[in-house]
Parts: structure tokens; C-alpha cells; sequence
């Protein structure tokens, strides 16, 4: 279901949506299929993240969901942090990863002082911005990132730009978040805009528990 409301009340309607779909993520965490994609995506940023010991890098996720990623980047020995939305959802982060620091508040609102990043984790996040602030937020990962540090973006990939207020897939209820549809060519040249440059890029097919083929687009990418 997709539905019309107003694009600048993104962020509340974003926030009461997650806070529904926390207790599903609870129950989701310790699925086969979602743990896997969750290795997969640690194992892909952690090949371009600096030749550093890894208790010294910092790893910041951007909404850690459940915390499986934060628990995966911890018992690796990286010092993770995250930043979330949603009260409901930071707080099942939490009690996933109870030693890693979970900032509840919007990214693009947070003043972050002088902390600088060797890795971002931004997988299904940029989509959660209206078009227009996408390019922001990207901007701020920039200014996150050490010089010789990495993100990893990834969100689907579509045949057209589009907007809206929709239902979150192969999850029960109706709450509404706000979610944007980007083509390669829009998030590459948003990326560009942005300042940062594209190391690798790879496309996942996802069918899990869906009767739809979803084609993820995952970018690692490194200030310019």
C-alpha cells in the first residue's frame, strides 16, 4: 500500500514505524537467511576497510536494526557504534550488543563533534530520506569518514525514481515509513555529487520470504 502524506514529516512517520515493526525484528534476528546476509555484508565492507589493527577502527552503523551487524563488527574486534531513529528499535539493538553505544536521534539532526570513522555501515538507510536529502546525507557520511576510511551503501535498485509513504515488505501491520526508489544512475551520480567515489560495486538477487525478485545495489566508496 503507498499512500500520499507530506514528505517533510518524514522523519516522525519514519520513527512510529519502526517503533511497529520492532517486536517483528526481535523475532526475525536469529534467522538463517537474515544472519547469512548480514555475514555477507560485514565480510564485503571489512575487505576495503584501512590496514589497521582492528580494536582501532571504528565502525559506525546507521540504523543497526536488530544489532546483529554491531554484534558481528564487536566480536571481530572492531569498536562499532550506531546511531537510530526509533526508541523501540535502539533498544532491541541494545539488548543485542548491550556493551556497543547506541545514539537514539536522526542522523542528519546529530552533531557528532570531531568523531571520525574508518567504516560506515549504511545498508538500507539512504532510501529511508526523501530525494532531496539524500544528497545530505551522503555529504555527512563524507564528513564522517577518516581520510582513508569506507562506507558501504546498499538499497534496491529500480527501473525509475519514486517516493512515497509505503507498507515495509514481509512485515505484518500497516504502518506507512517513507521510502525512496533510486536507479544505479541516480545513487551513482548523487555518490559523485557528494564527493565520494565508487571502489567496488556488486547487485545481490533477494527472494528471501518475498514472491518478489528484489535486486540490491551494494556500493563501497571512499572520500575522493
Amino acid at each position: 500500500m503507498k499512500t500520499q502524506l507530506n514528505p517533510d514529516d518524514y522523519l516522525a512517520h519514519n520513527r512510529d514505524a519502526y517503533n511497529a515493526y520492532a517486536k517483528e525484528y526481535r523475532t526475525k534476528m536469529h534467522s538463517k537467511a537474515w544472519t547469512d546476509g548480514d555475514i555477507d555484508l560485514v565480510d564485503y565492507i571489512q575487505r576495503y576497510l584501512p590496514a589497521k589493527a582492528s580494536d582501532h577502527l571504528k565502525i559506525l552503523d546507521l540504523g543497526p536494526g536488530n544489532g546483529n551487524v554491531l554484534s558481528l563488527l564487536k566480536a571481530r574486534g572492531f569498536d562499532p557504534s550506531g546511531i537510530e531513529l526509533s526508541p523501540e528499535m535502539a533498544a532491541i539493538a541494545q539488548e543485542t550488543v548491550p556493551e556497543v553505544p547506541i545514539i537514539v536521534d536522526d542522523f542528519l539532526g546529530h552533531d557528532f563533534g570531531d568523531q571520525r570513522f574508518e567504516g560506515i555501515f549504511a545498508c538500507a538507510f539512504v532510501h529511508l530520506f526523501p530525494g532531496n536529502k539524500a544528497l545530505h546525507v551522503l555529504q555527512k557520511i563524507k564528513s564522517l569518514l577518516s581520510a582513508d576510511g569506507v562506507a558501504l551503501i546498499a538499497t534496491t535498485k529500480h527501473g525509475r525514481p519514486e517516493e512515497g509513504y509505503i507498507e515495509k515488505k514481509r512485515f505484518n501491520g500497516n504502518s506507512l515509513r517513507y521510502r525512496r526508489k533510486f536507479t544505479e544512475m541516480e545513487l551513482r551520480s548523487l555518490i559523485d555529487k557528494a564527493g565520494l567515489q565508487v571502489l567496488d560495486y556488486s547487485e545481490l538477487h533477494e527472494d528471501v520470504d518475498s514472491s518478489e525478485d528484489e535486486v540490491w545495489m551494494r556500493l563501497i566508496v571512499s572520500v575522493l
